[in-house]
């Protein structure tokens, strides 16, 4: 089976039962309709960084400052409960939540007008703490999103580099901010037959080979990272 065609027998042998208030989800993904219609849906940003705008468009500091990315696609604002669901995910191994968070941002990409790209990038952690996590978090979301998109995921594209444990409350904070600019370096990692990727986090770069997009499951309300 290709794509997610798979998921429809998985949940008929098993039912979804929603991740957030416990009840079977009816339908064939661990959220149920009345949970999924009251998440902060991120519905006007900016289209470059994302930032939430009272109309969409560019901010004041893309324009002034342009990222190193060229476009930017969020499905939420980071607050409850999307914020418990990304840390439940992260930080207590839940991996049943990547499902529902690429769920919810396929949903996203496809109600864009943009062509999909050509790979799936997921920003890598490094060894010494993949061995202490046991996961990556961003390649448990790529994966899911590659299938329902039906989109190869490049997971070895973008070198490993140790950084400094994120508070588990606050992205806010310099330190965090310092770790998602040097968590990966794009300049000469990416081959240029890949004149599009997706990166599933945010990342910093003076260079790219091609248009660069970041994917993003939430957004917090004051927060870039450039």
């Amino acid at each position: 089976m290709t794509g997610m065609t798979w998921r429809p027998w998985s949940f008929a042998l098993f039912p979804g039962r929603c991740l957030l208030c416990g009840r079977p989800s009816g339908r064939p993904l661990d959220l149920c309709a009345g949970c999924d219609g009251a998440l902060p849906r991120l519905t006007s940003a900016c289209h470059r960084c994302a930032l939430p705008l009272p109309v969409p468009g560019t901010c004041g500091r893309c324009l002034r400052q342009p990222p190193p990315f060229d476009a930017s696609i969020v499905s939420c604002h980071h607050a409850h409960p999307v914020d418990h669901m990304i840390h439940r995910l992260k930080y207590s191994g839940d991996l049943a939540q990547a499902g529902v968070l690429a769920t919810l941002l396929a949903t996203r990409v496809r109600e864009g007008s943009a062509p999909l790209p050509e790979a799936l990038v997921p920003v890598p952690l490094h060894w010494r703490r993949l061995l202490t996590r046991g996961f990556n978090q961003a390649l448990e979301l790529a994966l899911p999103l590659g299938r329902a998109l039906g989109i190869p995921v490049r997971d070895r594209l973008l070198p490993h580099i140790l950084t400094h444990p994120q508070d588990k409350d606050s992205i806010t904070n310099l330190h965090d901010r310092q770790n998602l600019l040097h968590a990966a370096c794009l300049c000469n990692s990416i081959p240029r037959r890949f004149q599009s990727c997706y990166l599933r986090n945010y990342e910093s770069s003076q260079k790219k080979p091609g248009p660069t997009t970041v994917v993003s499951h939430s957004v917090m309300q004051e927060t870039r990272y450039q």
